[in-house]
């Protein structure tokens, strides 16, 4: 029953102290790395397991691959993994304290002994190794590559052809905004992409901006779109109305021809004194508000007709407007984009007095190299290395960027 409990107190300590970590391989302790030791020991009063803080704590591998831990003294850790040196821990302990049994001991790295970056990087120095850190993860960590860490000549060089392949990928999304332009200005339906451009990075990179420009496109053509259905519909909902109040008209003429018909046979009798003045009066009166009438319906035309007038001159101006803006925005793009290509030629031209081709300026590249210097290899060699290769601690990893003017070999 006690041994069922000891393991179950041993695996809650070292869940809680971390114990258990994952790595594509084991790690080997060696001096500088740092230790969090924990013991537990079987209390006889007080029957539990208990932590036995006189010798538990953080310790670090001494330069001659010792850890000194009290009671137990110095347990040589070097080459050894964690769980190896919680097994002699424990055994010394048992020796020296007298125990009846062994006590648990577990073993965390706190801090892993470290690796050296030098060379071509932002930021060289000194860095903790962790378990499966492979050379990429490395020169991530240290900043990645600077062309500042260079030679002057390589370094300007390197910001040269950077500028350069920036300008080419400048030049082309303004290409393709002026082709989107060039198709608002003159209504086309889709934009003409010229055949003799593309995105220094391929054809992925050259999808997505024409795509992007396409959406642009879509979208404010869409919005024009929108606005001339909303004073086209206006102008139909006038003309309609327009319509109804020529035919109101036209059916009040025929009452009109009617009325003054009346009032003149009116006008007769009561001259003839065939009848009465008042007769006249009340003729009279109906013609007056059918004339009346009349002339609102001919006002209430007249501002349907002028609100079609100005629906339209809206519709004008909206085109106009639109077109006049891409017009405006197109001009900005060229003079852009004029000086984008005097910028590139500047650029060409200072590459290939470095020692390029203006033929092959625009496909320079930064070649990184990569050495690894073994801490384990005594002649000390240096060797070239992936960037998946492994460090291990105490190795001296060195950058190295070079300008490949020409990569292809053209």
């Amino acid at each position: 029953m006690r041994s069922v409990l000891f393991s179950v107190v041993f695996l809650a300590l070292s869940v809680c102290t971390g114990m258990a970590q994952t790595a594509p391989a084991p790690y080997t302790l060696g001096a500088g790395d740092r230790l969090d030791i924990r013991v537990v020991v079987w209390a006889e009063v007080a029957r539990q397991y208990e932590l036995w803080t006189a010798v538990s704590g953080s310790y670090a591998v001494q330069s001659d691959g010792y850890v000194l831990v009290p009671i137990a003294g110095p347990i040589d850790a070097t080459g050894k993994t964690p769980a190896e040196l919680s097994e002699d821990i424990s055994a010394a302990l048992e020796i020296r304290a007298n125990l009846i049994e062994t006590p648990a001991t577990s073993v965390e790295i706190s801090e892993h002994r470290p690796f050296y970056i030098i060379g071509d990087v932002n930021r060289p120095g000194v860095y903790p190794t962790t378990p499966g850190l492979t050379i990429g993860q490395a020169f991530a960590v240290a900043g990645g590559g600077s062309a500042e860490a260079a030679s002057a000549e390589q370094g300007t060089m390197l910001r040269e052809a950077s500028a350069l392949q920036q300008a080419n990928v400048d030049i082309f999304r303004e290409t393709v905004r002026a082709a989107r332009l060039q198709a608002e200005v003159s209504g086309a339906d889709d934009i003409a992409i010229p055949s003799d451009i593309g995105h220094p990075s391929g054809d992925g990179p050259t999808a997505q901006v024409v795509e992007e420009e396409a959406e642009v496109f879509r979208s404010r053509r869409a919005a024009l779109n929108l606005e001339a259905e909303t004073l086209d519909e206006l102008k139909g909902i006038l003309n309609n109305e327009i319509a109804g109040l020529e035919g109101t008209l036209d059916r009040l003429a025929t009452q009109l021809e009617l009325a003054r018909t009346r009032f003149a046979n009116i006008e007769s009798l009561v001259e003839s004194g065939r009848a009465r003045a008042t007769q006249l009066v009340d003729v009279q009166r109906d013609l007056f508000n059918l004339e009346n009438k009349e002339i609102d319906l001919r006002n209430a035309m007249f501002r349907a007709q002028q609100r079609v007038k100005e629906a339209e001159r809206d519709l004008v101006a909206l085109r106009t407007k639109s077109s006049t803006q891409s017009a405006v925005e197109l001009q900005k793009v060229n003079a852009e984009l004029e000086r984008l290509n005097n910028q590139r030629a500047f650029l060409r031209e200072a590459i290939a007095e470095g020692g390029g081709t203006l033929s092959s300026a625009d496909a320079a590249e930064i070649e990184t190299t990569f050495f690894v210097t073994r801490a384990d290899d005594p002649e000390g060699d240096e060797q070239t290395a992936a960037t998946t290769d492994r460090l291990s601690p105490g190795d001296i990893l060195r950058v190295s960027q070079v300008l490949v003017l020409d990569p292809d070999g053209s």
